[in-house]
């Protein structure tokens, strides 16, 4: 009987520890970088840019590190589906539109990244307004935000959804000459 008993109390234990970090939606665990490229004479961001993520990868074991590359897309105006988030595809956030990001150029990454930068390149050169200049900034972990904590509300309808002290990194590209 005693036996029974710490069997039973020890399985709904565990089973309370494992939906106490369960997957709440999504994004657990998941944090937005976004980039708002606008020229000195618009505050509306520039289309069709090249916007890569640059980090150095670290690896576990010895000093060895590799540059590696992610690209930013450009926040959809909808989504392909009713609601936020895409249930069918969770893990194709280019199909999500995320309302507070705007049409900024997004990226959703899986962890912080330190001494990281982001470059932009104007790739179609005067279809977006004319040619702009290749630029570099740096990114740091405050420039990331978690997209599923107690500071985020996902449960606003379809335009909704927000993220706290959220700030895109602004950046004034020059036109080349």
């Amino acid at each position: 009987m005693k036996i029974k008993f710490i069997t039973t109390v020890l399985l709904v234990f565990f089973g309370w520890i494992n939906s106490s970090i369960a997957q709440h939606c999504p994004f657990d665990g998941a944090y937005i970088l976004v980039i708002k490229p606008t020229s000195k004479k618009d505050t509306v961001a520039i289309p069709n840019l090249k916007v890569s993520f640059i980090y150095n990868k670290r690896y576990r074991f010895g000093n060895e590190v590799e540059q590696d590359t992610v690209s930013l897309w450009q926040n959809s105006t909808e989504t392909t589906h009713s609601g936020i988030i895409d249930n069918e595809n969770p893990m194709n956030p280019w199909s999500i539109r995320f309302p507070f990001a705007e049409d900024n150029y997004v990226l959703v990454f899986g962890f912080f990244v330190d001494d990281a930068q982001v470059q932009i390149v104007d790739a179609d050169g005067d279809q977006n307004g004319g040619y702009f200049e290749t630029k570099t900034v740096s990114v740091t972990k405050s420039n990331f935000y978690s997209l599923c904590t107690g500071n985020s509300n996902w449960d606003l309808g379809e335009e909704g959804g927000f993220v706290e002290e959220y700030e895109p990194i602004k950046v004034t590209l020059k036109k080349a000459k």
